[in-house]
């Protein structure tokens, strides 16, 4: 519903609150914002909640697809 909303032209994942397959992959843990492009990990912010912020997600994002 999110990629509708906004019309992104990418796929968005959310890890489940029951499954931490994205903890258990990416070493996400306490919290981590991450950029994947054809499977190929290309952004990693720091560790939550004071490492990162949301919006170096939203800059990237509008470099490389001009959202």
């Amino acid at each position: 519903m999110f990629r509708d909303d906004y019309n992104l032209p990418f796929d968005v994942i959310c890890d489940s609150m029951k499954r931490d397959n994205l903890l258990e992959t990416y070493d996400s843990y306490p919290d981590r914002l991450y950029i994947v492009v054809n499977n190929v990990l290309v952004w990693r912010s720091g560790r939550g909640p004071f490492f990162y912020e949301p919006k170096e997600v939203k800059d990237w994002l509008e470099r490389r697809y001009s959202c």
